[in-house]
């Protein structure tokens, strides 16, 4: 089984222990499989850090800004309240 890596603590472990942050061809970003991703544990410091530093945005070859930042909150948020959800590939919010 492949190992996944937070791009804030470096932090290895299997895809279920972390968020993966996406970029399809369009430059949208999404919270699942597909595209170019980076891993974030499923700590609030790991994701606090990652929101402080422009870290997503380096790691995904993208602007990280206030724009992209609360749309990953929500995003995040939202998969927290629907981690008994099937996995799919759902866009950030707009």
């Amino acid at each position: 089984m492949k190992e996944r890596t937070c791009i804030v603590c470096r932090k290895k472990g299997d895809r279920s222990s972390f968020f993966r942050i996406g970029r399809d061809k369009d430059g949208g970003l999404f919270i699942g499989s597909g595209g170019r991703g980076a891993y974030i544990c499923r700590s609030e410091s790991c994701l606090s850090q990652a929101l402080k530093k422009p870290r997503i945005g380096y790691y995904l070859k993208t602007k990280q800004d206030a724009e992209l930042e609360c749309r990953l909150i929500s995003a995040l948020l939202e998969r927290l309240g629907a981690d008994d959800a099937p996995a799919g590939r759902p866009k950030m919010p707009e």
